[in-house]
């Protein structure tokens, strides 16, 4: 009933999140309008319409599946059906893509009301963490890839705080009076915001770059390629890149080959994505520490829902260590005692360069 009503469900983990679904998912697909069942990768989209397909074939409803490889006319079928799973990150771009067709023919979502329900799962994540990431659909501009190489080379020279500002909240650089007077001189050019041959942008993204994308924790190099490292999940992902010149600068730092510039064709935000439902609602083993943005960014309320059994798990207080060293030792044993007692062991971490 809470996922029905349009409500975010706090269910703890094992609790049947999936089967949970299916009721709501069957009762709002009734009105006609389709229900997009949002899940965070294409296995559990796959794996969930397999489950929860066949109740809901027997009661009548069709049931899709949306998978990245698949054609735009494969997509358009499964959209089509009165209840859909798909990840996030499918469904918005085929939102952006479906926003550059030309055609009818070239839609992926239904043409009159592709957003009727959606149930999200793992809601905190993909609503709260993720609400901000943008979604970019680009091409590729034409610019000299000598250019980021004569930036980096420029912004060696300069001195932090004092040929330019750090600026970490919002992760850029600045140029001061001063840098922009030895970065003219350097390049024998007066003006270095002129739009017929801007240089401003490629020497601060080279700082950006310097200061404050560190490789093994924003991005990692694999096969010659500079490669995404996602903020919420710590993994790598590939296809994705930064915008504005910035991910060039970075190959540029790591001697990789430089690639084209992307320009942007189209772009959203998963909280944009959204709020474009008619009903909204979620599920979460977590929601409650969220509470008050799922109100002020969706209008959602958070119904905590009762164990089924009652949970034996005994939550420890925090230990804080003095120091790295000793808070790794600490893991560390811990770790040899859960093993000693054959309890398989999950150690997360907040970036690439702690699982090493």
């Amino acid at each position: 009933m809470v996922l029905h009503e349009g409500k975010v469900a706090e269910m703890a983990t094992g609790e049947g999140k999936t089967l949970v679904a299916i009721l709501p998912a069957f009762l709002n697909a009734l009105a006609g309008g389709g229900v997009h069942v949002v899940t965070t990768n294409d296995y559990l989209a796959r794996r969930d319409a397999a489950w929860a397909g066949r109740p809901l074939r027997f009661l009548g409803l069709t049931v899709g599946v949306v998978q990245s490889e698949m054609s735009s006319a494969e997509k358009r079928e499964a959209y089509g059906c009165d209840v859909t799973y798909v990840t996030n990150q499918q469904l918005g771009f085929d939102y952006l893509r479906d926003q550059m067709a030309k055609l009818p023919s070239e839609l992926r979502l239904r043409e009159t009301e592709p957003f009727g329900c959606a149930i999200v799962d793992e809601a905190d994540s993909v609503l709260i963490d993720e609400g901000r990431t943008p979604l970019v659909v680009s091409a590729q501009a034409e610019v000299p890839s000598e250019k980021y190489t004569t930036a980096l080379q420029i912004a060696a020279t300069l001195e932090r705080d004092v040929d330019y500002t750090v600026l970490e909240k919002e992760k850029t650089c600045i140029l001061t009076e001063r840098g922009e007077l030895k970065t003219s001189d350097q390049l024998k050019k007066e003006d270095l915001f002129d739009p017929q041959d801007p240089w401003a942008p490629f020497i601060v993204n080279s700082l950006t770059a310097k200061e404050l994308y560190l490789r093994e924790r924003q991005y990692i190099v694999r096969d010659g390629k500079v490669v995404v490292v996602d903020e919420f999940t710590g993994r790598p992902v590939e296809g994705r890149s930064w915008s504005d010149g910035l991910q060039q600068a970075i190959e540029a730092k790591e001697g990789v080959e430089i690639q084209q510039e992307a320009i942007v064709l189209a772009s959203i935000s998963y909280q944009c994505l959204f709020r474009l439902y008619k009903k909204l609602s979620g599920m979460t083993g977590t929601a409650s520490t969220e509470a008050e943005e799922f109100n002020s960014i969706y209008g959602l309320e958070v119904n905590p829902i009762p164990c089924n059994k009652p949970c034996k798990r005994i939550d420890e207080e925090d230990q804080v260590y003095t120091t790295e060293a000793g808070k790794w030792r600490a893991v560390t044993e811990a770790i040899c005692k859960a093993h000693g007692s054959q309890r398989p062991v999950l150690v997360g971490t907040t970036s690439v360069e702690k699982l090493g």
